[in-house]
């Protein structure tokens, strides 16, 4: 079996999806703390803790400069993941109560779906394939919400997969608008079953997250990296509009399967996440547009080091463009990059 790790951070005592993680023998759960976690609480589990006291040894450099009380914390678990070597990654949170499948999928490497390709459209509203409600994830265009599309729907049989984003029971991922303007039951949602594998193809987008995300390649790896000078509830789908596009230069796909966990939703205030969200909702539009603008052109030497630098031109150029408005971001990516080196 590969060498695997979920990583979190949390500033909450162990939750029922976390007891469940650390119980499993064959998968490793890396907590990433930050100042609120009541370190006492998880002193007895069978985790690797990254303390703050952890970090600042391991990475006094990145540590003087990465933010405290933000979601950017988990850099260093990403950190720590890539230098100790893990084959696959699985992104999520403490609320995310893993199904049997979800284990049962990491063992048996997804092999029980159907391969499908999805293309022909610039955006994809993924859950419209899983679900017969009218729902949309978090960080999908305002614009496109009611727009019917004419995506082609094909068997695919490509080993060329690098990311894996699961749908999620309970209370799915969707944006402050649909929470506060829906009828629908937010706590019981259930997509449909599907043994279905939806691939997309390299001109098509849709949101993803970092909920329930397996990411299956080393090479791909550095793009885990979570911005710091953007807000929590678009800082994730920004990283994951990026690794979409760059996954394109490593000639790997983003799919999306089934439901493999239950969400049990920490407590939010739907209008704070609403004032969190409006950078999302003006910018997501533009932020394509300067992806599709970067250039992924191989012709250097290195494939590596070109790809760093194609990955830190985009963060100067969202910078430029105000999408992030601190230019410290780069300062952190380029400590980040160095770690993982």
């Amino acid at each position: 079996m590969s060498k695997v790790c979920v990583i979190i951070t949390t500033i909450n005592h162990p939750t029922e999806a976390i007891l469940k993680y650390q119980s499993v023998k064959e998968i490793d759960i890396v907590i990433v703390c930050d100042i609120k976690t009541p370190l006492e609480k998880y002193n007895t589990l069978n985790c690797i803790l990254l303390t703050l006291e952890k970090q600042e040894e391991l990475y006094p450099s990145l540590y003087k400069i990465l933010p405290f009380n933000h979601y950017c914390r988990k850099n260093f678990g990403y950190i720590y993941a890539i230098q100790n070597k893990y084959d696959i990654i699985i992104d999520t949170d403490d609320d995310n109560i893993p199904y049997d499948i979800f284990f049962d999928n990491i063992k048996s490497n997804f092999i029980h779906y159907e391969k499908k390709l999805v293309s022909n459209t610039k955006y994809l509203n993924i859950y419209k394939l899983f679900s017969n409600q009218h729902i949309w994830p978090r960080g999908f265009p305002l614009n496109e919400i009611n727009k019917s599309t004419n995506h082609i729907i094909e068997n695919y049989d490509k080993n060329d997969i690098g990311i894996i984003q699961s749908m999620v029971d309970g209370d799915p991922d969707v944006d402050s608008i649909y929470r506060l303007t829906t009828n629908n039951d937010q706590k019981n949602f259930k997509f449909n079953k599907n043994v279905n594998m939806y691939i997309l193809n390299h001109k098509t987008y849709c949101p993803a997250n970092t909920q329930n995300t397996y990411w299956l390649k080393s090479d791909i790896f550095y793009l885990l990296y979570i911005p710091s000078y953007i807000n929590f509830r678009f800082c994730d789908i920004l990283k994951m509009y990026i690794a979409q596009r760059l996954l394109q230069k490593d000639k790997l796909k983003l799919s999306f399967i089934e439901s493999t966990v239950f969400q049990e939703r920490n407590f939010h205030n739907l209008m704070n996440d609403f004032n969190d969200e409006i950078g999302m909702f003006n910018n997501t539009e533009k932020l394509i547009e300067i992806l599709n603008d970067i250039s992924l052109d191989n012709s250097l030497d290195d494939i590596n080091e070109n790809k760093y630098d194609i990955f830190v031109n985009i963060y100067k150029s969202l910078i430029e463009n105000k999408i992030i408005k601190n230019s410290e971001e780069i300062n952190i990516i380029n400590e980040f990059i160095y770690l993982i080196k």
